[in-house]
């Protein structure tokens, strides 16, 4: 039995945030050059998070993008915190046939924890250490290099919605698991993704 690689995912998304660890080529916009990350390692970046459960997220990533009505090379504003940036994303098109047989709704919703779940790798150092239950306030804990933990609550949007981001935060801000509490919205519409803290000003 052949042993699937590590990484074998979808989507490859580019960055200008300086603190991606994995730089394989780079890409410009105008004459900015922007290093290049890539979302297919969702594996590698939470390894308690099973091979096909990663690959299942990158396919519903690139089918809230196509819904969108976006193509490969699509700008992802990312508002982080205190720190603003962007990104290019690219990813293997999926066909009509296949986007048709896909649910919209989970689509969104699943699509939207694949990029949180790169986004908190990338930009924190984040690793998944489990799956949240239901009733915890979160979707999913995860853990610092210090060790510190931290309940992150994702939702995702087929169109733009200012007010997701402050429900979410009042959601996760009541999750006694954690030491820090993060909610991360991804809205496919524009494309945008936004990330914040509970207690952070806005």
């Amino acid at each position: 039995m052949t042993t699937p690689e590590k990484g074998n995912g979808l989507i490859g998304f580019a960055g200008q945030v300086s603190s991606f660890r994995s730089l394989r080529s780079r890409v410009f916009i105008g004459t900015r050059e922007i290093p290049l990350g890539d979302l297919t390692r969702l594996y590698s970046m939470h390894p308690a998070i099973p091979l096909e459960k990663c690959v299942y997220l990158e396919l519903k990533a690139a089918a809230g993008l196509q819904q969108g009505g976006h193509s490969p090379g699509a700008l992802l504003p990312i508002a982080a915190q205190t720190r603003d940036s962007s990104c290019v994303l690219q990813w293997r098109e999926i066909s009509l046939t296949e986007l048709a047989g896909l649910d919209p709704k989970r689509i969104t919703e699943l699509g939207a924890e694949a990029f949180a779940l790169a986004l908190v790798a990338e930009l924190k150092g984040w690793v998944v250490v489990a799956r949240m239950r239901e009733g915890q306030f979160a979707d999913w804990l995860l853990k610092d290099a210090s060790g510190r933990r931290i309940a992150l609550e994702i939702s995702g949007c087929a169109r733009e919605d200012r007010g997701r981001l402050g429900e979410k935060l009042a959601q996760v801000a009541k999750c006694r698991f954690a030491d820090e509490r993060v909610a991360c919205v991804v809205e496919f519409g524009p494309p945008r993704a936004s990330l914040a803290s509970v207690g952070e000003a806005s």
